[in-house]
C-alpha cells in the first residue's frame, strides 16, 4: 500500500461564510479562519469566543464530511490500484472488505466496521492468501 496521503486542505462554503463576512471584523474573522485552519489540519477543537460557538458545529459538521469524503476517495483509488496489480500479475483480487480495514488501518483512519480480533483475523488471512500466491501455491 502507498505512503498515506495527508489531506491537502479545506473549503469554505458561501452559505456558510456569507453571515460571518457580512456581519464580523477583520480580526473577528481572522479569529474564525485560523480556527478552521486549525481544525482542518489537526483536528483539535478550537477555543472560540461565545458568539461563534453556536455556529461552528456547522463549520465542523462540514469540515469533518469534506475530509470523510477525501478519505474515501483515497481509498477507494488505493484499491483500484490494488486490484490493476493483482490483475496484472496474475493474483486474486484483494477482498475490498479486508484491503478497506487494512488501507484505514495504515492510514490511522478510524472505522467501526471491524474489532481488533476481527481485523487481526483478516489480514492474518490475506497475508497467508499473498504468500500462496507468491509461492505458487494457488
Amino acid at each position: 500500500m502507498s505512503k498515506k496521503k495527508e489531506y491537502p486542505g479545506y473549503l469554505l462554503y458561501f452559505d456558510q461564510m456569507q453571515g460571518l463576512v457580512e456581519s464580523c471584523t477583520d480580526e473577528e474573522l481572522g479569529l474564525i479562519h485560523r480556527a478552521i485552519f486549525y481544525y482542518a489540519r489537526d483536528g483539535k477543537e478550537p477555543e472560540l469566543p461565545q458568539e461563534f460557538r453556536m455556529i461552528w458545529p456547522s463549520i465542523r459538521r462540514k469540515l469533518d464530511e469534506d475530509k470523510d469524503a477525501y478519505n474515501e476517495k483515497c481509498r477507494s483509488a488505493s484499491y483500484s490500484a490494488a486490484v490493476k496489480t493483482a490483475k496484472a500479475n496474475g493474483i486474486p483480487v484483494p477482498d475490498r472488505t479486508v484491503f478497506n480495514s487494512m488501507y484505514d488501518k495504515e492510514n490511522g483512519i478510524a472505522r467501526k466496521a471491524l474489532t481488533e480480533d476481527e481485523f487481526e483475523k483478516k489480514r492474518q488471512a490475506a497475508l497467508s492468501m499473498l504468500e500462496n500466491c507468491i509461492n505458487g501455491k494457488i
